[in-house]
């Protein structure tokens, strides 16, 4: 797989995030996919271990969003350790209508043409309701 064929899938997800297709995310993560975000809501790191954990942690992401748009600005890729990293802004609408808006660091590391680990950094105040820690799970 060439690195622009896996900046291409690590975007790929991106925009599969961004129409809350969370089913459309199988095409992209391996089996054994781990995804964690280090700086989460309620100030405690999250892990998901496995594609279908993942998938059950994404299911949030419909129920928190009307809309939701993530653009990414920047591209770059580690070729001795199969990894894509990717800068991205985020704009949505929350279901209680709340703006949402937020910057990210995406690192993607890849195994057999699909995602097998993704780091994701962001700022997880941003991404609570005023007064109130939100969940991801």
């Amino acid at each position: 797989m060439s690195h622009s064929r896996q900046l291409a899938t690590a975007e790929g997800l991106l925009d599969t995030i961004s129409r809350l297709d969370i089913d459309g995310l199988r095409t992209y993560l391996h089996d054994d996919i781990v995804m964690e975000l280090p700086y989460a809501p309620g100030n405690t790191p999250l892990r998901f271990d496995g594609v279908d954990d993942v998938i059950r942690a994404m299911r949030s992401a419909p129920e928190m969003f009307h809309r939701l748009k993530l653009s990414v600005h920047e591209r770059y890729w580690c070729p001795g350790q199969d990894t894509a990293i990717l800068e991205a802004t985020s704009m949505g609408i929350m279901k209680s209508r709340r703006i949402y808006q937020n910057r990210y660091i995406f690192v993607f590391r890849f195994r057999d043409d699909r995602i097998v680990q993704w780091l994701e950094f962001f700022d997880p105040h941003r991404a609570q309701p005023p007064g109130g820690a939100a969940s991801v799970r």
